[in-house]
């Protein structure tokens, strides 16, 4: 399984997917007005049903994988500045907008990075 070629996926991950993405996309943005308290924990323990099935679905395939992160010493000052920030597409296109601007990858790769992720 290729993680970035949908055609290599497994059928029943693909249908589960299709079938329940839109719960996990819910979770991509976040919401342009305060959500109340009551709706908010509703959609939580409505991602936590979807994560959980998808375990269900994955537990019958063997994954390997690993997981790599390396902050620039840019990120790690706006880290210490600002704290943490929650990792969605705003973030992840300020932080390949910040390393553009200081020079650290060509405008050329942002563009891609932007584009891919």
């Amino acid at each position: 399984m290729i993680l970035n070629d949908e055609n290599t996926w497994p059928d029943e991950i693909v249908e589960y997917l299709t079938k329940h993405g839109h719960i996990f996309r819910k979770w991509e943005e976040p919401p342009e007005i305060p959500i109340p308290h009551d709706e908010m924990l509703a959609q939580v323990a409505e991602y936590d049903s979807f994560i959980e099935g998808l375990r269900t679905v994955l537990s019958n395939h063997e994954l390997r994988g690993y997981h790599c992160t390396r902050l620039t010493e840019l990120e790690i000052e706006e880290i210490i500045a600002n704290g943490m920030q929650l990792p969605n597409k705003a973030m992840l296109s300020k932080r390949i907008q910040m390393l553009q601007n200081a020079g650290s990858i060509e405008a050329t790769i942002a563009e891609r990075l932007q584009k891919e992720n």
